[in-house]
């Protein structure tokens, strides 16, 4: 219920634009989805939420590309972000490969999690042991 809270606050700030690709969701035939913007603190290991922001689907997307390829679905999204972000063929690549290898880089340590942006905001948050999953 509190995220269904906090994605149709994000929706209505976005006037439900894409806040990626500027697409108005209303006249086209695709929606919104929230997506978390995160804060990387390689030095402490501390991963920070900083903004939910209100994505196409196309958008949201090319945002998980590694779950976007294992559905079948990567030469799309990457086709979009090419589209969106006016990428050559060579300027999409090293795009890709920069982003890949920070991936890489940052899935080799734990992060601490900081989510002060929600729980700031009189959000209460649920404890679940993770055996519970």
């Amino acid at each position: 219920a509190n995220w269904d809270r906090i994605r149709k606050h994000v929706y209505i700030r976005a006037n439900s634009i894409c806040e990626c690709c500027h697409v108005n969701t209303k006249d086209n035939r695709t929606q919104l989805e929230a997506h978390e913007r995160w804060h990387y603190d390689d030095a402490t290991q501390v991963q920070s939420l900083k903004r939910i922001v209100a994505l196409c689907r196309d958008c949201h997307e090319v945002t998980h590309i590694g779950r976007a390829q294992a559905n079948g679905r990567g030469d799309e999204a990457l086709k979009h972000l090419q589209q969106i972000r006016d990428f050559t063929d060579n300027g999409l690549q090293e795009h890709y490969d920069e982003a890949f290898a920070l991936f890489i880089k940052r899935s080799k340590h734990p992060w601490t999690l900081d989510i002060s942006l929600i729980t700031n905001n009189g959000i209460p948050l649920i404890q679940r042991d993770i055996n519970d999953e």
